[in-house]
C-alpha cells in the first residue's frame, strides 16, 4: 500500500517520520520515479526510467541499438528521457539548496518534502506549516513543475516559435565518459 501511496495518492496511514532510513530511501526513489504515463501520477514516469535502464544495458553489452519488445528506441526518445531526468534532478537540487539556506530543518526533512512536491505525491513529514513564505513558494513551484513536467516547463519559457534547424552537418566528437 505504501508503495502505491508514494506514486500519487498522498494518503498516509503510517506517519512518514516513523520509517527507518532504508525505507525512507525507497520511498524517495518511488516518489521520484512516480507512475506510468497517461495517469495522474507525477514523477519522471516508469517508462522513462525503464528506457534509461535499457539504454544502460545496451551500452554495457555493446549493442549498437537500444531495443525493447522487438522495437528500436529512437535516439530522440532517449535524449528526451535523459533530459527529463536531468531537468527534474536539477530542479530538485536547486530547490533543496535554496531551502537549506532558508529553513532551519535537517537535510532529510527538506529532501523528503522536495521530492514529494516534485512527484506531486502529497506526502509530508509535518514540517512545512512552520516554513517561511519563500520556503513555501519554493515547494509550490516544485509542485507546479512536477505537475506539468520539466520538459513542458522549459518549453514554455522557450520564446522561439520555430526551432533552429542545423543547416550544416557538424563533425562527430567522441567524448570520454565514465
Amino acid at each position: 500500500f505504501e508503495s502505491m501511496t508514494t506514486r500519487t495518492a498522498g494518503f498516509a496511514m503510517i506517519p512518514q517520520q516513523n520509517f527507518r532510513d532504508s525505507t525512507y530511501m525507497i520511498l524517495l526513489i518511488l516518489m521520484f520515479i512516480g507512475g506510468s504515463p497517461l495517469g495522474t501520477a507525477g514523477g519522471i514516469k516508469t517508462t522513462t526510467i525503464a528506457m534509461l535502464f535499457l539504454v544502460m544495458r545496451s551500452e554495457i553489452r555493446g549493442y549498437r541499438e537500444t531495443e525493447a519488445f522487438d522495437r528500436k528506441i529512437s535516439s530522440e526518445n532517449m535524449k528526451a528521457g535523459l533530459s527529463i531526468v536531468v531537468l527534474a534532478m536539477s530542479f530538485l537540487f536547486i530547490s533543496i539548496i535554496a531551502l537549506l539556506m532558508l529553513e532551519d530543518m535537517p537535510l532529510k526533512e527538506i529532501v523528503f518534502e522536495c521530492v514529494s512536491a516534485m512527484g506531486t505525491v502529497g506526502l509530508g513529514r509535518g514540517n512545512t506549516a512552520g516554513w517561511s513564505v519563500p520556503g513555501k513558494l519554493i515547494i509550490c513551484c516544485l509542485m507546479f513543475a512536477g505537475r506539468i513536467g520539466p520538459i513542458t516547463l522549459t518549453m514554455a519559457f522557450d520564446s522561439r516559435k520555430e526551432k533552429m534547424k542545423n543547416r550544416r552537418e557538424n563533425a562527430v566528437a567522441n567524448i570520454m565518459v565514465g
